[in-house]
């Protein structure tokens, strides 16, 4: 019985995993469009961690550098962490959720495993857009009319 032991083995080792790991994140804060796509087990297992080295990575100093460079020792991708993906998430203050998993349809071709998206989300872009209102309201408040009223039982 596995009581208490979270986390998915992903047929691997202990070393392989925490390497799986690395080289997942490094993949993601490298990548130009912050985005990498992989099977849904590893996306799953992956994002815990990449939320909290984002979150680590909104307080730029010394000691918060250091620690991202003990979980993930790449030069270059702790750099574009601190730098280029972080720095927004702080401005904003948002509080979490800085990833998202996208389910593919398509399957991988060798052993038809399910394959996701995992990508960071960008927070100027997702910010700008918003759900339009109802064609129907704006005709209705073009028209100067007011909504139908609802008929049925009354409460008087």
């Amino acid at each position: 019985m596995r009581h208490r032991k979270k986390g998915r083995k992903l047929g691997r080792n202990c070393s392989h995993r925490l390497a799986l790991r690395r080289n997942l994140m490094r993949g993601l804060f490298l990548s130009p469009d912050l985005r990498i796509c992989t099977t849904l087990p590893k996306a799953k297992e992956v994002k815990p961690y990449v939320e909290k080295m984002i979150s680590l990575a909104r307080v730029k100093s010394l000691h918060t550098y250091k620690r991202a460079l003990s979980l993930l020792p790449d030069e270059g991708a702790v750099a574009r962490l601190f730098n280029e993906i972080a720095p927004p998430f702080a401005e904003s203050g948002r509080p979490g959720g800085y990833t998202r998993i996208l389910k593919r349809a398509k399957r991988r071709l060798g052993d038809n495993g399910q394959t996701a998206f995992l990508q960071i989300i960008q927070e100027g872009a997702d910010r700008k857009k918003k759900r339009r209102p109802r064609r129907l309201s704006l005709k209705r408040k073009a028209k100067g009319e007011t909504a139908p009223k609802r008929e049925g039982k009354s409460s008087e």
